[in-house]
């Protein structure tokens, strides 16, 4: 048998995840970043992901060998040198339109939204890649209709890019499409920041109609900017959008060295940190200490009433001075929700069902890291009477509470045999019309033990009390 030889696989993204498989295809080695190992002489498959991008080689293993990967573009909304469709026009307009405000609504922050077409063909250069878009205060009232006051280049791939001066507070970034659809999502300024949010286009499939193109507002990736416009040699931005993918795996993605790397890009752009507080809570929830280190500058550099700070708050077991956290407005990230909605289960009053965040109980979507969800007003009149008859409006709880109520019933004990007697002779037809029907059956109390609720509240991303009124109805 001959010697093993030895394999060095050597990424140029240290994010890289690194695997080499035999000829069966079985995984016989695993890196991050680097890998060497030992193997019997044949021919490997070396697979190499970065993000969502995976790149495949095939290594004939006859001697020592060292296999170099370069660094891949990665696909973002950013149009930063090394992005995937990133054209050096917009690069420019993202400059420009960040570098001055189109509309002041107020002093201390600013927003800018960018959103870009990633192909040059003739019909998309008539297309305005912020069609749609708006801008609405914390309670959703309309402040500024984006697609007429955006920046628009068209000089190969069009792109759109809006800047507004706002006040320090919450905002949200609304998309109407032409069926009376919208999508809302948050975003939130911070004193002596920009923050920015990016956006490819895609199709949006509409009922009857061809296909809709318009800004991808679930994918927009989040940047808090401590200057006053886009640098696009900032690549720190590559970081973000690999930790935001990082964020919705399954599996653990970043090493601790780069999770190192997030948290210290945090007083940079805070975003990082926010991402980063997000991934300890996950692959290292044993390190208390990192995450309140962590969360402590969080709460210098976006202040303690950042609704996504407020939502990390809540996993910290020292508090501090925060003795009650009211979730009013809504976080821009899914995991904060998630972490206020599970909490929500034993504080009712953590998110209040009249603030801003109580408001989008039932509309909330699965939409990856961001928190998305529905605002077209025909959803909010049908959450108005929330009854156990309107499934649509409670959604999944809905139907996940009728099943547990018919479960809970077909486990009662059975009525003594003079129940049963008296209930069949009033059902027969000639006794109906003497004694009148049948007396009906009590409804069956749904009843959802505490880790339940807790349960359904992380899944469905809604809060508790909402979940409360839902089996409130149901029992009725």
């Amino acid at each position: 048998m001959s010697a093993d030889k030895t394999l060095i696989v050597q990424a140029a993204d240290e994010v890289a995840e690194i695997s080499v498989l035999n000829s069966t295809f079985d995984p016989v080695a695993r890196g991050v970043g680097r890998l060497q190992q030992a193997l019997p002489t044949g021919v490997y498959k070396v697979t190499v992901r970065v993000g969502p991008v995976v790149e495949e080689q095939l290594v004939s293993l006859d001697e020592d060998r060292t296999v170099q990967i370069a660094a891949p573009e990665i696909p973002s909304p950013i149009p930063f040198a090394s992005s995937t469709h990133s054209h050096s026009s917009q690069r420019q307009v993202a400059i420009s339109a960040s570098s001055r405000p189109r509309d002041v609504f107020g002093h201390g922050a600013s927003i800018f939204i960018f959103a870009r077409e990633t192909t040059s063909e003739d019909d998309a250069s008539q297309r305005n890649p912020a069609a749609g878009l708006s801008l609405l205060d914390e309670n959703g009232q309309l402040l500024c209709d984006i697609e007429e006051r955006a920046n628009i280049g068209s000089d190969g791939a069009p792109c759109a890019g809006w800047r507004a001066d706002v006040s320090p507070g919450a905002y949200r970034i609304r998309l109407d499409l032409p069926n009376h659809t919208s999508f809302e999502r948050a975003l939130v300024a911070t004193g002596g920041k920009q923050t920015q949010l990016f956006m490819f286009e895609r199709d949006y499939g509409l009922p009857q109609a061809e296909t809709h193109r318009a800004a991808d507002l679930a994918g927009g990736t989040v940047v808090i900017c401590a200057s006053d416009r886009f640098d696009p040699s900032d690549e720190r931005a590559r970081l973000t959008e690999l930790a935001a993918y990082a964020l919705v795996q399954k599996r653990r993605v970043l090493s601790d060295g780069l999770t190192n790397r997030l948290l210290d890009g945090k007083f940079e752009d805070p975003m990082q940190g926010l991402l980063g507080a997000h991934i300890i809570l996950r692959d290292r929830p044993e390190d208390t200490h990192l995450f309140e280190v962590v969360t402590d500058n969080l709460k210098r550099l976006l202040g303690q009433d950042h609704p996504d700070v407020q939502a990390l708050w809540l996993r910290r077991r020292n508090r501090g001075d925060v003795t009650e956290i009211r979730l009013r407005t809504p976080p821009m990230l899914r995991a904060g929700w998630d972490l206020a909605t599970e909490e929500s289960v034993r504080d009712n009053d953590l998110i209040p069902s009249e603030a801003p965040s109580g408001t989008i109980a039932f509309k909330v979507l699965a939409a990856g890291p961001w928190l998305l969800w529905r605002g077209d007003e025909q959803h909010e009149a049908e959450l108005e009477s929330l009854t156990p008859d309107v499934s649509a409006a409670a959604g999944p709880l809905a139907d996940y509470l009728k099943t547990r109520a018919r479960v809970q019933a077909e486990r009662a004990p059975a009525p003594g045999a003079l129940r049963r007697l008296n209930f069949a002779v009033r059902s027969l037809p000639g006794v109906r019309s003497v004694v009148g029907p049948p007396e009906p059956a009590s409804p069956t109390p749904v009843t959802l033990s505490v880790d339940e609720k807790a349960e359904l509240a992380r899944t469905l991303g809604i809060p508790g009390n909402a979940i409360e009124n839902v089996l409130k109805s149901f029992s009725r």
